[in-house]
């Protein structure tokens, strides 16, 4: 004879009486496991750390509207600014790890402040990294009408005559400044080779290189597309390991006998705060790994000066350790720490 506790209308009763718990707490459990299993079931924010039109926040609109097509729910972008991408990344950091908030972090927001500002509130390695997205390339740019042809001539103009050549950048402490830099240490030309002209953007440093008010800048393609490919630039070398197709013409840095250039990069990750869980961490890495095989994301990278890099969270985050080591290097030889 079958147990009355066990038919249709004692089950349940029963279920909760063995588990030791109220029946609530039961269903409670069972839709909290199912909201999990359903994630996300709203809109995701990705924290832009700059200014609305920049590389951050073109980077997170183009990754948030290519998301949706596999989330299935609204990603939007929200830009929050200040301290050269520290507040918003603090923000983050400190927000609650549940996978809706997560963060477009940058080179300077991650890798370059972090190695020269012990002040603030976070280190590189303190986020979950998901993955990063894309390489920004810079490239070494002079007036059309320069007498330097290529980087060889530039450098020799450097060792021969110190102090006579200048450069523009986006400010202290960029990576195009950081970049720039670099070039004139592993030349062997001296970092006093050159007189820093500060123009207050990336735009604005190619813009003073075309207008012949500087001799030249190494700057994120994006800015210097245009003019590139107007003839108002002359580029003499690309950072990245390989050549670049919109420019095929245009040396790397390793054949140009610089390889210790090729580190100097832009780049975009996407983070989220520490502790976050397991599945939510696997939720984007798959996802991302879609993103990477999109061939309307890949095109839109392209189409940004930008070259499409999806690498698993434990390549990113060796990635970036290596990228924080070079900057700090740098920092400390430039005399730009802050502590």
């Amino acid at each position: 004879m079958s147990d009355p506790e066990f038919q249709t209308g004692n089950c349940q009763k029963h279920f909760g009486r063995l588990m030791g718990i109220p029946l609530a707490a039961v269903f409670a459990l069972f839709l909290s496991g199912h909201a999990a299993a359903e994630y996300p079931d709203k809109v995701v924010t990705i924290v832009a750390p700059y200014g609305a039109g920049g590389s951050s926040d073109i980077a997170s609109r183009t990754l948030a509207k290519h998301a949706e097509k596999y989330t299935k729910q609204p990603v939007q972008v929200i830009n929050r600014t200040g301290a050269g991408g520290v507040v918003g990344s603090a923000s983050v950091l400190a927000g609650k790890p549940d996978g809706y908030t997560l963060l477009l972090g940058r080179i300077g927001s991650h890798a370059v402040t972090p190695a020269r500002n012990k002040k603030i509130p976070y280190n590189w390695d303190s986020f979950t990294y998901l993955g990063l997205l894309e390489l920004n390339p810079l490239v070494c740019v002079v007036n059309a009408n320069s007498p330097y042809k290529t980087i060889g001539d530039l450098v020799a103009k450097l060792k021969s005559e110190p102090g006579v050549v200048n450069f523009s950048s986006a400010g202290v402490g960029t990576v195009d400044f950081m970049t720039s830099y670099r070039l004139l240490l592993v030349t062997g030309a001296g970092k006093d080779a050159a007189v820093h002209i500060p123009a207050g953007s990336g735009g604005k440093a190619v813009t003073s290189v075309v207008g012949g008010h500087t001799d030249y800048t190494c700057q994120n393609v994006a800015p210097a597309k245009g003019s590139l490919e107007s003839g108002q630039l002359r580029a003499l070398m690309v950072t990245t390991p390989e050549r670049l197709s919109e420019f095929p013409d245009v040396p790397t840095a390793r054949e140009a006998g610089y390889p210790d250039l090729e580190g100097m990069v832009g780049w975009s990750v996407l983070a989220a705060p520490p502790n976050l869980p397991a599945d939510i961490k696997s939720y984007w890495v798959d996802l991302l790994a879609k993103i990477g095989n999109d061939a309307e994301w890949i095109e839109a990278e392209k189409k940004l000066g930008s070259v499409p890099y999806i690498l698993s969270p434990k390549d990113t985050e060796q990635f970036i350790k290596r990228q924080y080591d070079i900057y700090s290097a740098l920092a400390q030889e430039l005399d730009l720490m802050i502590k």
